[in-house]
């Protein structure tokens, strides 16, 4: 259990630094020795004092302050005052407990382990690295033209990166962008089809020639006309990719991933497509799509409402009503995030993320992860998390993660 007295004064140091206030001689010790104690430790302060960064934090912790009252309580309220306190102990103090088990981890992570069976004392993280280096993620993509030639992009080249018809494409600060320049009352011009794709760890934007906002994750490609043409705009893509379609009620907005459809008109939503999961999951945001599932004999359909997800397998749509829509989308914020996820899930992010394979030897925990993690950090940092949380061993070979008991 974490020495909550150590992590208040820490807290309290770190604060005052922030805030430029002045540190008297055994806060400046106390200070330097945590800061030196871990890389970690030096990266969340950096974190600290960037501001656009800060927002973002601030932004993921509040929602889920707000949506976890119940799991705050319950597993930092008890721990951190007796129970003659408890009376007297106010839900902001809760919260504020809570964040101090923030800057004691790692960034912006706390994680609370459910355990299914009696309470028992963690073993300490053991992860063997035989790489000899923490694996972290990158930042590319590639951008397949509709003659095969492809075009490397790169977050930091930001420009022109090829024409065709009226269409400019540009690169701009990791997202792709297709831009008419045929000026606002000129048609646009451009024929044939455009692929993006990202490798393992790597993600990338897009606005398409018709105002759609695109995110893809690590591990999937989008399909898509350099000009929406006919009745309907389609795309085709695998892996996962957030959505945020542009308005026109003429033009239907199509999404194919395998044998599912999914058609909206100007909505907000989340298609996960991965084929290493159990189900193509489709959830909204805003607005109102339909799902087609095309099988053989029939086809099976559903309306979406917002805070909804569909799941098709074994081509049949189930409706999930209340879907945690901040987990589905914790990507686009740079984090993972688990509710009560076990280990097989969580490692297939991981696996994508970090474009790796993954091996389990022995008995697999059945425990259930809850938190979120920072996904700027390297492999090794994310393990050693997991492992300090779960009852698990990891070995790192090459490009392969062993999970052990």
């Amino acid at each position: 259990m974490p020495d909550f007295n150590h992590i208040e004064r820490i807290n309290a140091i770190i604060t005052k630094y922030c805030l430029g206030e002045e540190l008297n001689e055994r806060e400046q010790v106390d200070f330097q020795e945590w800061v030196n104690s871990s890389a970690t430790n030096l990266a969340f302060l950096k974190r600290l004092q960037d501001d656009e960064q800060m927002l973002r934090d601030l932004t993921v912790y509040t929602s889920w302050i707000r949506n976890n009252r119940e799991v705050i309580r319950e597993n930092v309220w008890a721990k951190y005052h007796s129970k003659q306190r408890v009376v007297k102990f106010s839900f902001f103090k809760i919260a504020f407990a809570a964040s101090l088990l923030v800057v004691a981890g790692v960034l912006t992570l706390w994680m609370v382990v459910r355990q299914r069976s009696d309470k028992k004392s963690l073993p300490a993280a053991s992860i063997i690295d035989t790489s000899q280096h923490g694996t972290t993620p990158g930042f590319k993509a590639k951008l397949t033209l509709s003659d095969g030639s492809t075009i490397e992009l790169n977050k930091s080249s930001n420009g022109e990166v090829t024409k065709q018809g009226s269409i400019a494409v540009l690169n701009k600060d990791g997202s792709l962008v297709y831009n008419n320049t045929a000026g606002s009352n000129g048609k646009a011009s451009g024929t044939g089809y455009n692929t993006l794709t990202t490798s393992g760890g790597e993600t990338y934007s897009l606005t398409l020639s018709d105002g759609s906002q695109l995110s893809l994750n690590a591990g999937s490609s989008i399909r898509y006309p350099v000009v929406f043409d006919g009745t309907a705009r389609r795309v085709e893509i695998t892996g996962e990719v957030f959505f945020k379609v542009a308005h026109n009620a003429s033009r239907p907005f199509i999404v194919t991933a395998g044998s599912t459809e999914v058609q909206v008109l100007g909505t907000t939503f989340n298609v996960n497509a991965y084929k290493d999961e159990d189900a193509i999951k489709t959830t909204l945001i805003t607005g109102k799509v339909k799902i087609l599932s095309h099988v053989s004999s029939h086809d099976e359909s559903a309306i979406l409402k917002p805070g909804q997800q569909a799941q098709v397998s074994d081509q049949k749509i189930k409706l999930i009503p209340d879907i945690d829509v901040d987990q589905v989308v914790a990507w686009q914020r740079g984090v993972f995030q688990f509710n009560n996820d076990n280990i097989k899930t969580i490692m297939r992010q991981i696996a994508r993320w970090y474009n790796m394979n993954v091996e389990y030897q022995g008995e697999v925990t059945n425990h259930e992860f809850w938190g979120t993690i920072s996904r700027d950090l390297s492999v090794s940092e994310v393990l050693t998390i997991l492992a300090n949380n779960g009852q698990l061993h990891f070995k790192i070979e090459g490009n392969k993660i062993i999970v052990m008991p």
